[in-house]
């Protein structure tokens, strides 16, 4: 540039800027450049955070297991063959001000028992067992979702909430349960899934909730026992009776056990206990029929309210021989603290129900195992 040239430029910048002064004029200049490039920069350094805040939560969406129902929809159908038998969908979070373990029951698909189109009513119980001494050991009280019907992909968003020491949880494993509820018999259990909370950081749930989604194992097969059993209860809260009705059995299984015994006949022994203490007990009249006695007979307890937490029901089916020799073949037992998809279920189902009489089939368990 010469320098004819350059005066006339800064004689351009002082008319423009209308100062005095071409150095006051080159000042303004260079600021007004400065200016320019900060706001370039910060404009660049937005925009690449933007970009990398975009990054991230499309990478954390990606390995978060989202428990929405649209999840479930977006499992491919080859990724559901890997499950033959569903997949389970949970959180937990532990909470150490008041040392509670939360675990939320979110969802669950079918593998192939849903492939004829038909699902079942569901529910899932919920429990936990420590393994502290080398044993996994159930502890607590087991804890049941409400019942879905008939959904491909049942949601019950249920919350259960635990007592759980902090020391204790490397020890805890969850234990969950999918049944398929039956109106008139035990319920059948159609997956299992067992988390032992050491599988996970503990950072990851103490005072925050990790999600996460398992592949169901098979469900327990059910047990047949020696036989079933048909009764009906129902519980008169202003009267504080508890009625039972035994109606009859079937498929009974003792021929050879009654052989060896020389016994020839066949009732049904009921008792009602409280905290180990006997309530009361009666004896149906004996029947000959082996397979399919029937016995429709009705009988009363006295059971206060309180004692409706504590209380149970045992049947046992008995064989009976001469001069008044009975010999117990099977048994099962209905009460609160029982299994939920049998004997708990049914106790729960009549108080829900009361004053309305609900009857179930019950298995008999053979007297060695």
């Amino acid at each position: 540039m010469s320098e004819s040239t350059g005066n006339r430029f800064l004689e351009q910048l002082v008319r423009a800027f209308h100062v005095e002064s071409t150095t006051i004029a080159v000042v303004i200049l260079i600021l007004i450049c400065l200016v320019c490039v900060s706001v370039a920069v910060v404009l660049v350094l937005l925009i690449n955070h933007c970009v990398k805040t975009r990054a991230t939560a499309k990478k954390r969406k990606a390995f978060r297991k989202r428990l929405a129902s649209v999840y479930l929809d977006e499992i491919s159908e080859h990724e559901k063959t890997r499950g033959k038998y569903g997949q389970l969908l949970f959180s937990i979070h532990y909470q150490t001000k008041d040392s509670k373990l939360i675990v939320i029951v979110m969802q669950a698909t079918f593998g192939e028992s849903s492939s004829t189109g038909t699902f079942p009513d569901t529910y899932v119980t919920v429990k936990l067992a420590s393994d502290k001494y080398g044993k996994l050991k159930q502890y607590g009280d087991p804890v049941r979702t409400e019942l879905q019907r008939r959904k491909e992909s049942p949601c019950w968003n249920y919350r259960c909430t635990f007592d759980v020491e902090k020391r204790d949880l490397k020890h805890t494993h969850v234990l969950f349960e999918l049944f398929s509820y039956d109106t008139v018999s035990q319920d059948t259990s159609i997956g299992r899934l067992a988390i032992p909370l050491s599988k996970f950081d503990l950072g990851d749930y103490t005072d925050k909730t990790l999600e996460h989604a398992e592949w169901l194992q098979a469900g327990e097969s059910k047990f047949n026992g020696i036989g079933e059993v048909y009764l009906a209860l129902s519980y008169q809260k202003t009267l504080e009776v508890l009625e039972c009705q035994v109606f009859e059995a079937r498929n009974l299984k003792v021929t050879e056990s009654m052989k060896a015994l020389k016994h020839k006949l066949v009732n049904m022994h009921v008792e009602l206990r409280c905290n180990q203490l006997s309530l009361g007990s009666f004896e149906t009249r004996p029947k000959s029929d082996l397979v399919t006695p029937y016995f429709n007979e009705r009988f009363n307890f006295k059971l206060n309210k309180d004692q409706l937490s504590d209380a149970k029901l045992t049947f046992q089916l008995q064989s009976c021989g001469k001069q008044g020799k009975k010999h117990i073949l099977g048994s099962f037992a209905v009460g609160a603290t029982m299994d939920m998809s049998g004997g708990g279920k049914h106790w729960a189902e009549m108080l829900e129900n009361s004053p309305r009489s609900q009857a179930m089939w019950h298995t008999l368990v053979p007297k060695e195992v």
